[in-house]
């Protein structure tokens, strides 16, 4: 387990377990997903190592007074948990990452009385803000670009909104009628965000061991494949190396038609007499299908032996 912590401040990345690391560059693998390259990324092994790193980041984030709040927070942060499961036989990875994110609230100068720098990182807290109502709008729509790029804050929460993740978002208002504004605009924000449809899945990495065995799998079921196609044929007594296509055709076709006149004699057969098969079952009242051809074939043999009696009988 990895854990890390960031601020954005005047659209800028720093790391808040290092303060020395400002301004780090967000990159994307087609593996890992989106990243920050150079942050420190502290190993944990309980609760309270990851609630004591949460404290020390805490106290190098950037806070200032306002006429609305004593410790106004004046970037957003950005906690990263990462867990890193690997299977001991196979070798596959499987990672996921938590990241719990700390907005901070826009801010109309004509309430916090912002100057200076102050004024400075109200207008990129609430540029980057307006950046994750834009995300938000064209992913609810579904029309257009979707503008991941135009803040860091979007471009770092890209899997978290519409992407491979599960999100939960929790807004705060206030009761008091002189933030009524803020409140209802708070609320339609969520509103909007509640539209989101992330497609979480597993991120999963095969070891090569898992990868060779998939493989002999699939090469044994072409194998056996192989094998029933081999037995058919043989079973079938012929062979495509001699037999072309053409010529099974044409013997399935004189087999069929064969069949079909021998039936046909046997049943003219047992329309005359009372001796016959068929005869037996019209006198007894009973119905039955025909019999096999083979059985029919044998019985035309038999006719053309002795034809020339039976053919007197009848005539």
């Amino acid at each position: 387990v990895e854990v890390s912590y960031v601020e954005i401040y005047l659209e800028q990345i720093k790391d808040l377990l290092h303060p020395a690391n400002s301004n780090l560059r967000i990159r994307e693998t087609s593996a890992g997903g989106i990243y920050i390259q150079g942050v420190t990324e502290t190993y944990v092994t309980s609760n309270q190592e990851v609630l004591d790193i949460m404290e020390q980041g805490g106290n190098n984030r950037k806070v200032s007074s306002t006429d609305m709040n004593a410790e106004s927070s004046r970037s957003h942060s950005v906690f990263i948990l990462k867990l890193t499961q690997k299977h001991k036989i196979h070798g596959s990875t499987k990672e996921s990452k938590l990241i719990l994110v700390d907005l901070a609230g826009s801010e109309k100068v004509s309430k916090t009385g912002a100057t200076g720098q102050t004024f400075t990182e109200a207008k990129a807290i609430n540029k980057s803000l307006s950046a994750l109502g834009n995300v938000i709008k064209a992913l609810t729509t579904g029309k257009g670009h979707v503008p991941y790029r135009d803040s860091k804050l979007t471009r770092l929460l890209s899997d978290s909104l519409g992407g491979n993740s599960k999100t939960c978002l929790i807004i705060t208002g206030s009761v008091a009628s002189y933030n009524a504004e803020e409140t209802l605009s708070t609320l339609r924000f969520g509103k909007r965000a509640k539209m989101i449809k992330n497609k979480p899945k597993v991120n999963e990495e095969r070891s090569i061991d898992e990868y060779k065995a998939l493989l002999e799998a699939a090469y044994k079921k072409i194998r056996d494949q192989e094998n029933i196609i081999k037995a058919l044929k043989e079973e079938g007594g012929y062979s495509s190396g001699s037999m072309r296509s053409e010529d099974l055709e044409a013997a399935m076709s004189a087999a069929s038609s064969s069949e079909t006149t021998a039936a046909s004699d046997s049943n003219n057969d047992d329309s005359h007499g009372g001796e016959g098969r068929g005869g037996e079952l019209k006198q007894a009242g009973k119905t039955r299908p025909p019999a096999p051809i083979l059985e029919i074939s044998d019985d035309d043999d038999d006719t053309e032996g002795g034809g020339g009696e039976k053919t007197g009988d009848q005539e």
